[in-house]
């Protein structure tokens, strides 16, 4: 997790200057620079009692344990905005056809469900 090694990252977004942020059922790293988009990763637990919403996946499903979210907001430097990112302006890169995003069939497996540890 952040603060990422530089030689690991992918050239366009070296350069980033991550913070983190934690909300104790979830956490953000927040990405800024000068002259680009500022970012936020945000790593939720879902079988925590309060997260933040819209997030993919469901509450407490038990083949699902984290949710993974990209936030972009079109201006260098943003300040951390706290826990409600879509109030202040953010925007959640999504795919629409993303199957955690959707109530699976009954018995139907999603692809991006993970086990919890907890779960034998």
């Amino acid at each position: 997790m952040p603060p990422f090694d530089q030689e690991l990252l992918p050239g366009g977004l070296r350069g980033f200057v991550w913070k983190e942020n934690d909300g104790g059922s979830w956490v953000d790293y927040a990405a800024t620079r000068d002259d680009s988009t500022s970012f936020i990763l945000r790593v939720i637990d879902l079988h925590e009692k309060y997260h933040p919403h819209p997030h993919p996946g469901i509450d407490y499903d038990p083949r699902m344990r984290l949710a993974v979210q990209v936030w972009i907001y079109e201006e260098p430097n943003r300040a951390y905005p706290g826990e409600r990112l879509p109030e202040a302006g953010w925007i959640w890169v999504v795919t629409p056809d993303d199957p955690s995003l959707r109530l699976p069939k009954a018995g139907e497996r999603t692809v991006a469900a993970t086990p919890s540890p907890e779960t034998p």
